[in-house]
Protein backbone atom coordinates (compact mmCIF):
# COMPACT_ATOMS: atom_id res chain seq x y z
CA UNK A 1 0.00 0.00 0.00
CA UNK A 2 2.83 2.42 0.88
CA UNK A 3 5.86 1.50 -1.31
CA UNK A 4 7.74 4.62 -0.17
CA UNK A 5 6.99 3.92 3.51
CA UNK A 6 4.11 5.08 5.67
CA UNK A 7 3.67 8.81 6.29
CA UNK A 8 0.82 9.98 8.50
CA UNK A 9 -1.79 12.44 7.21
CA UNK A 10 -0.52 15.23 9.49
CA UNK A 11 3.01 15.04 8.08
CA UNK A 12 1.69 14.81 4.55
CA UNK A 13 -0.28 18.01 5.00
CA UNK A 14 2.64 19.84 6.67
CA UNK A 15 5.09 18.85 3.91
CA UNK A 16 2.63 19.09 1.05
CA UNK A 17 2.99 15.46 0.03
CA UNK A 18 0.18 14.10 -2.16
CA UNK A 19 -2.03 11.44 -0.67
CA UNK A 20 -0.89 8.00 -1.91
CA UNK A 21 -3.21 6.07 -4.16
CA UNK A 22 -4.72 3.01 -2.52
CA UNK A 23 -4.51 0.25 -5.10
CA UNK A 24 -6.37 -2.23 -2.90
CA UNK A 25 -9.92 -0.95 -3.33
CA UNK A 26 -13.03 -3.09 -3.62
CA UNK A 27 -13.96 -1.28 -6.82
CA UNK A 28 -10.83 -2.66 -8.47
CA UNK A 29 -11.80 -6.24 -7.72
CA UNK A 30 -13.48 -8.14 -10.55
CA UNK A 31 -17.23 -8.66 -10.59
CA UNK A 32 -19.06 -11.92 -10.92
CA UNK A 33 -22.67 -12.20 -12.07
CA UNK A 34 -24.04 -12.09 -8.52
CA UNK A 35 -22.13 -8.99 -7.39
CA UNK A 36 -22.96 -7.14 -10.63
CA UNK A 37 -26.65 -8.00 -10.24
CA UNK A 38 -26.76 -6.79 -6.63
CA UNK A 39 -24.71 -3.64 -7.27
CA UNK A 40 -26.89 -2.61 -10.21
CA UNK A 41 -30.05 -3.19 -8.17
CA UNK A 42 -28.88 -1.19 -5.14
CA UNK A 43 -27.53 1.75 -7.14
CA UNK A 44 -30.71 1.89 -9.23
CA UNK A 45 -32.66 2.05 -5.98
CA UNK A 46 -30.46 4.90 -4.70
CA UNK A 47 -30.85 6.90 -7.91
CA UNK A 48 -34.63 6.53 -7.77
CA UNK A 49 -34.75 7.37 -4.06
CA UNK A 50 -32.71 10.57 -4.55
CA UNK A 51 -33.75 12.00 -7.94
CA UNK A 52 -32.48 15.49 -7.06
CA UNK A 53 -28.91 14.19 -6.75
CA UNK A 54 -28.79 10.67 -8.21
CA UNK A 55 -24.99 10.39 -8.38
CA UNK A 56 -24.20 11.53 -4.83
CA UNK A 57 -24.01 8.02 -3.37
CA UNK A 58 -22.67 4.79 -4.81
CA UNK A 59 -22.57 1.29 -3.35
CA UNK A 60 -19.85 -1.16 -4.39
CA UNK A 61 -20.63 -4.87 -4.03
CA UNK A 62 -18.23 -7.74 -4.55
CA UNK A 63 -18.32 -11.50 -4.02
CA UNK A 64 -15.07 -11.96 -2.11
CA UNK A 65 -15.07 -15.74 -1.73
CA UNK A 66 -16.64 -18.72 -3.49
CA UNK A 67 -15.86 -22.29 -2.38
CA UNK A 68 -17.35 -25.73 -2.94
CA UNK A 69 -17.72 -27.68 0.30
CA UNK A 70 -19.60 -30.56 1.91
CA UNK A 71 -21.45 -30.76 5.20
CA UNK A 72 -20.94 -34.10 6.95
CA UNK A 73 -23.91 -35.55 8.80
CA UNK A 74 -23.12 -36.04 12.49
CA UNK A 75 -22.52 -39.61 13.77
CA UNK A 76 -25.73 -40.25 15.73
CA UNK A 77 -27.95 -38.82 13.01
CA UNK A 78 -26.09 -40.89 10.44
CA UNK A 79 -26.38 -44.09 12.49
CA UNK A 80 -30.10 -43.68 13.20
CA UNK A 81 -31.38 -42.35 9.88
CA UNK A 82 -28.72 -43.43 7.39
CA UNK A 83 -30.30 -46.91 7.00
CA UNK A 84 -33.57 -45.13 6.15
CA UNK A 85 -31.94 -43.30 3.27
CA UNK A 86 -30.69 -40.08 4.86
CA UNK A 87 -27.49 -39.00 3.04
CA UNK A 88 -24.06 -39.05 4.70
CA UNK A 89 -23.12 -35.62 3.32
CA UNK A 90 -24.50 -32.69 1.36
CA UNK A 91 -22.45 -30.72 -1.19
CA UNK A 92 -22.89 -26.96 -1.28
CA UNK A 93 -21.28 -23.77 -2.51
CA UNK A 94 -20.45 -21.06 0.01
CA UNK A 95 -20.23 -17.39 -0.95
CA UNK A 96 -19.18 -14.26 0.93
CA UNK A 97 -20.69 -11.02 -0.38
CA UNK A 98 -19.73 -7.58 0.95
CA UNK A 99 -20.98 -4.05 0.30
CA UNK A 100 -18.85 -0.89 0.45
CA UNK A 101 -19.36 2.86 0.21
CA UNK A 102 -16.89 5.73 -0.22
CA UNK A 103 -17.38 8.00 2.81
CA UNK A 104 -15.21 11.13 3.12
CA UNK A 105 -12.77 9.64 0.63
CA UNK A 106 -12.44 6.35 2.52
CA UNK A 107 -13.85 3.03 1.38
CA UNK A 108 -16.04 1.68 4.18
CA UNK A 109 -17.35 -1.89 4.32
CA UNK A 110 -20.82 -1.68 5.88
CA UNK A 111 -22.61 -4.95 5.06
CA UNK A 112 -21.65 -8.63 4.82
CA UNK A 113 -23.46 -11.78 3.81
CA UNK A 114 -22.32 -15.42 4.07
CA UNK A 115 -24.51 -17.92 2.24
CA UNK A 116 -24.62 -21.64 1.50
CA UNK A 117 -26.18 -22.77 -1.77
CA UNK A 118 -27.39 -26.37 -2.11
CA UNK A 119 -28.09 -27.04 -5.78
CA UNK A 120 -30.07 -29.62 -7.71
CA UNK A 121 -27.06 -31.97 -7.48
CA UNK A 122 -27.74 -32.20 -3.74
CA UNK A 123 -30.17 -34.77 -2.31
CA UNK A 124 -33.28 -33.94 -0.30
CA UNK A 125 -34.00 -32.40 2.11
CA UNK A 126 -31.34 -29.86 1.04
CA UNK A 127 -31.90 -29.81 -2.72
CA UNK A 128 -32.34 -26.34 -4.25
CA UNK A 129 -32.19 -24.52 -0.94
CA UNK A 130 -30.08 -21.57 0.16
CA UNK A 131 -29.05 -20.89 3.74
CA UNK A 132 -28.16 -17.36 4.80
CA UNK A 133 -25.77 -18.36 7.55
CA UNK A 134 -24.52 -14.90 8.54
CA UNK A 135 -25.77 -11.41 7.84
CA UNK A 136 -24.09 -8.48 9.54
CA UNK A 137 -23.74 -4.72 9.21
CA UNK A 138 -22.24 -1.65 10.81
CA UNK A 139 -24.43 1.41 10.64
CA UNK A 140 -22.14 3.81 8.79
CA UNK A 141 -24.03 3.86 5.50
CA UNK A 142 -25.04 7.28 4.21
CA UNK A 143 -27.65 8.68 3.83
CA UNK A 144 -28.82 7.32 7.14
CA UNK A 145 -32.52 7.44 6.27
CA UNK A 146 -31.97 4.91 3.46
CA UNK A 147 -29.77 2.54 5.44
CA UNK A 148 -32.37 -0.10 6.26
CA UNK A 149 -33.83 0.02 2.76
CA UNK A 150 -30.40 -0.55 1.23
CA UNK A 151 -29.91 -3.59 3.49
CA UNK A 152 -33.28 -4.87 2.31
CA UNK A 153 -32.39 -4.29 -1.34
CA UNK A 154 -29.22 -6.37 -0.99
CA UNK A 155 -31.01 -9.23 0.74
CA UNK A 156 -34.05 -9.18 -1.55
CA UNK A 157 -31.74 -8.89 -4.53
CA UNK A 158 -29.89 -12.03 -3.47
CA UNK A 159 -33.15 -13.94 -3.03
CA UNK A 160 -34.33 -12.76 -6.45
CA UNK A 161 -31.03 -13.83 -8.01
CA UNK A 162 -31.08 -17.38 -6.62
CA UNK A 163 -34.77 -17.77 -7.46
CA UNK A 164 -33.88 -17.10 -11.10
CA UNK A 165 -31.26 -19.86 -10.85
CA UNK A 166 -33.89 -22.39 -9.78
CA UNK A 167 -33.57 -22.40 -6.00
CA UNK A 168 -36.93 -22.90 -4.32
CA UNK A 169 -36.40 -22.32 -0.59
CA UNK A 170 -34.39 -19.87 1.48
CA UNK A 171 -33.52 -20.13 5.18
CA UNK A 172 -31.96 -17.51 7.42
CA UNK A 173 -30.33 -17.58 10.85
CA UNK A 174 -32.57 -14.91 12.36
CA UNK A 175 -31.16 -14.56 15.88
CA UNK A 176 -28.94 -11.48 16.40
CA UNK A 177 -25.64 -11.99 18.26
CA UNK A 178 -25.59 -11.75 22.03
CA UNK A 179 -24.00 -8.71 23.60
CA UNK A 180 -20.23 -8.99 23.22
CA UNK A 181 -20.48 -11.45 20.32
CA UNK A 182 -20.03 -10.60 16.66
CA UNK A 183 -20.90 -12.50 13.47
CA UNK A 184 -18.88 -10.99 10.60
CA UNK A 185 -17.63 -7.58 11.69
CA UNK A 186 -15.22 -7.68 14.62
CA UNK A 187 -16.77 -4.72 16.45
CA UNK A 188 -20.02 -2.79 16.33
CA UNK A 189 -20.90 0.68 17.63
CA UNK A 190 -22.22 0.34 21.21
CA UNK A 191 -25.62 1.77 20.26
CA UNK A 192 -26.03 -0.90 17.57
CA UNK A 193 -27.27 -3.79 19.67
CA UNK A 194 -30.32 -5.58 18.20
CA UNK A 195 -32.46 -7.59 20.57
CA UNK A 196 -33.65 -11.10 19.86
CA UNK A 197 -37.42 -11.37 19.78
CA UNK A 198 -38.88 -14.23 21.75
CA UNK A 199 -41.52 -16.34 20.04
CA UNK A 200 -42.53 -19.22 22.36
CA UNK A 201 -44.06 -22.10 20.52
CA UNK A 202 -43.45 -20.66 17.05
CA UNK A 203 -41.10 -23.45 15.97
CA UNK A 204 -43.50 -26.12 17.19
CA UNK A 205 -46.41 -24.47 15.35
CA UNK A 206 -44.44 -24.27 12.10
CA UNK A 207 -43.40 -27.91 12.38
CA UNK A 208 -47.02 -28.96 12.91
CA UNK A 209 -48.35 -26.83 10.05
CA UNK A 210 -45.70 -28.19 7.66
CA UNK A 211 -46.47 -31.76 8.76
CA UNK A 212 -42.89 -32.40 9.93
CA UNK A 213 -42.83 -35.74 11.72
CA UNK A 214 -39.18 -36.78 11.37
CA UNK A 215 -35.79 -35.03 11.52
CA UNK A 216 -35.17 -36.41 8.02
CA UNK A 217 -37.51 -33.70 6.70
CA UNK A 218 -35.42 -30.84 8.09
CA UNK A 219 -32.71 -29.32 5.88
CA UNK A 220 -29.23 -30.08 7.21
CA UNK A 221 -26.94 -27.04 6.94
CA UNK A 222 -23.32 -26.50 7.96
CA UNK A 223 -23.11 -24.68 11.30
CA UNK A 224 -26.88 -24.51 11.73
CA UNK A 225 -28.78 -24.87 15.00
CA UNK A 226 -30.76 -28.01 14.19
CA UNK A 227 -27.99 -30.56 13.52
CA UNK A 228 -26.67 -30.05 17.05
CA UNK A 229 -30.15 -30.19 18.60
CA UNK A 230 -31.03 -33.40 16.75
CA UNK A 231 -27.73 -34.97 17.80
CA UNK A 232 -28.40 -34.08 21.45
CA UNK A 233 -31.94 -35.49 21.27
CA UNK A 234 -30.80 -38.77 19.78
Amino acid sequence: VFPEGFICDTCRKEKGYPKPENRFMAKRLPHNKLSQFLEDRVNTFLKNAMPSNPDQYEVIIRTLCVQDKEVEVKPLMKAKYGPQGFPDKFPYRTKAVFAFEIIDGVEVCFFGLHVQEYGSNCKDPNARRVYIAYLDSVHFFQPRELRTEVYHEILLGYLDYVKRLGYTMAHIWACPPSEGDDYIFHCHPPEQNPKAEKAPGLVQEDARDDNLTTPMSLPYFEGDFWPNVIEDCI
